[in-house]
């Protein structure tokens, strides 16, 4: 997978594609939906499948005071991207002049020069200042594919929905909405045997991913974004730790 960096307007060479558009938070089941659309078009067509995203995230700079807790770190979500089988990932660098930028100007000096033959997007993406733009501005200026909303039990499938999920420990309708099991990378940071008890503590890698309520889940015990292991065997300061969330 090829990944591209735009910064301050300056669009490198991109072959003809097929592209989608979002954040892509948790690449969960109703993005999985938007790019698989994307990449059998691209197929079909033989062009490139293309997913643009945003970096930061756009509510990180439009709200700094209010900043969301992300599914994914950035590394996961792009090794989603190519897990998904895209070709291109452009990464659009947020700032608040692009905040500023209107809609039809973010499409004539972004997405005008992507080489984007068709853009898919959810039926309730929105762009541009304010939030103006959306999937009826982009027709006016590129073919565009509209997907409809994706539901689980007559709600749609959004981030917002997971990280509520997460936080309030039910780890089961997460990953049905995911589409997998929900991971956190951690570092121990402090390890210790008490005669033949064992105790870790270890600390989320990315410090901007949501937690689970603090509770103890078996041999694990959640304080704030500390996580203190017993009697996990091997483990040492430093060790990095992959604790996957199952649906009991």
């Amino acid at each position: 997978m090829k990944k591209i960096v735009v910064k301050d307007g300056v669009i490198p060479n991109i072959d003809s594609n097929v592209a989608c558009i979002g954040y892509f938070d948790g690449v969960h089941k109703g993005h999985q939906a938007l790019i698989n659309f994307t990449k059998y078009l691209a197929d079909s067509n033989n062009l490139k499948s293309m997913v643009i995203c945003f970096d930061p995230d756009p509510v990180d700079v439009i709200d700094p005071k209010n900043k969301n807790m992300h599914l994914l770190s950035k590394k996961d979500r792009l090794s989603s991207f190519e897990a998904l089988g895209i070709d291109i990932v452009c990464i659009i660098k947020f700032t608040k002049d692009l905040m500023k930028l209107n809609s039809k100007d973010f499409i004539v000096n972004y997405l005008s020069k992507m080489n984007i033959d068709t853009i898919v997007c959810g039926y309730d993406f929105t762009f541009g200042n304010m939030g103006k733009g959306n999937s009826n501005t982009l027709s006016k200026y590129i073919n565009t594919v509209v997907i409809d909303e994706v539901s689980y039990y007559g709600k749609k499938i959004s981030s917002t929905r997971i990280r509520e999920a997460i936080r309030e420990g039910n780890f089961k309708l997460a990953n049905r909405l995911l589409g997998y099991e929900y991971t956190i990378r951690l570092k121990v940071k402090f390890s210790i045997q008490y005669g033949s008890e064992s105790i870790s503590e270890a600390i989320c890698v990315d410090k901007n991913q949501v937690l689970p309520i603090e509770s103890p889940y078996d041999d694990i015990t959640i304080l704030s974004d500390h996580f203190f292991f017993k009697n996990i065997l091997d483990l040492s300061v430093g060790d990095e730790i992959i604790l996957v969330f199952k649906n009991e």
